[in-house]
């Protein structure tokens, strides 16, 4: 079951505003998709949004159904698994700390230089064969129980190159943080250790990689807080500002991206994700809406359920309400809770 993947502070109509935005991008990437020939999935991202179907209440507006088509360019796509993504991986991390209360984390960045674009697909497969051996070196093994890792690429308009990096969150053993320890993982060590299994010596102008490392505290206590890692370590794999950089800036992005994982989990983190059966948000067929509540009230709020669905005007460039539709859709899901 999908729990509420929104934020309670949304109301429908800021949620149409949001999409609006979101099927308006989509549809210029689509374009761009068009004329590289990648016809299929151009097809696919037209469609994509057409219908919404939203369920609101006190607590805020939420998703329950429509049309998304999961293309990995798409901007509304990428918007839903990443609510999906934060959603499971606290469930993930909940239930961790269900078993270890006294869990400690710290937020891993590992990068390789800029690189071209003809060069994008040999530089990813250089940084995840570095990290594939990295959790298998001693001072991972030494530290770590699990982690999560996301690969995000990046493209710099000015110098017309891209930065493919990586960010981990890392679930470090209960005696991690003794500073003088002859294991604990400095910013030097980690550099060190990167350079060697990602054989890289040369990252802007300076022999060590550039790598960072850093405990998850709560901003406001300096506190070690788990909830404080996830919008870091969660960043999607692009940015759409810079999939709309250019044909050319997105053909290698889909060159460099199709058909590769760039969420992974290890460890213990790894198991507990079996243990409650959450797929991979990557999947093509991974359910990207709300489960919706059973009956008209809330039973968080208490408050009345109102759904509407929306259909995208596609010669006026927005979405309108179908008061037709929607009673329709009430009137069956008051039949099925009969």
């Amino acid at each position: 079951m999908v729990k509420s993947l929104s934020r309670n502070d949304y109301n429908t109509a800021e949620r149409i505003s949001q999409d609006t935005k979101l099927k308006l991008t989509g549809q210029e990437i689509a374009a761009s998709l068009r004329r590289l020939g990648y016809d299929s999935k151009a097809h696919l991202m037209e469609w994509c949004g057409n219908e919404n179907f939203f369920s609101e209440c006190a607590c805020g507006c939420r998703t329950i159904g429509g049309y998304f088509c999961r293309v990995r360019w798409c901007p509304m796509c990428q918007k839903l698994r990443s609510k999906r993504f934060v959603c499971d991986t606290i469930s993930i991390l909940h239930r961790l700390i269900e078993i270890e209360p006294a869990a400690k984390f710290v937020f891993v960045t590992l990068t390789l230089p800029n690189c071209a674009g003809e060069d994008l697909t040999a530089t990813i497969n250089q940084m995840l064969y570095g990290w594939d051996k990295f959790t298998k070196n001693k001072l991972y093994r030494d530290n770590v129980k699990g982690y999560i890792r996301a690969l995000q690429v990046t493209y710099n308009a000015d110098a017309n190159t891209y930065h493919p990096h990586i960010h981990a969150l890392l679930n470090v053993k209960p005696n991690y943080f003794n500073y003088h320890s002859e294991t604990y993982i400095t910013r030097e060590k980690l550099s060190a250790t990167w350079a060697q299994v990602a054989k890289t010596e040369y990252i802007a102008g300076r022999n060590i990689p550039n790598v960072d490392i850093k405990a998850v505290r709560n901003k406001e206590t300096g506190e070690i807080d788990v909830k404080a890692a996830v919008p870091e370590t969660l960043k999607y794999a692009l940015k759409t500002k810079d999939i709309l950089a250019g044909d050319g800036v997105l053909h290698n992005f889909v060159i460099s991206l199709t058909g590769r994982r760039t969420i992974s989990f290890g460890g213990i983190l790894r198991k507990i994700k079996a243990e409650l059966k959450i797929p991979d948000v990557e999947d093509d067929n991974i359910e990207l809406t709300d489960t919706d509540n059973e009956g008209c009230t809330c039973p968080v709020c208490n408050g009345t359920i109102k759904r509407e669905l929306y259909r995208w005007n596609t010669a006026g460039g927005y979405y309108e309400y179908d008061a037709e539709t929607t009673a329709a859709l009430i009137a069956g899901h008051k039949k099925t809770h009969e």
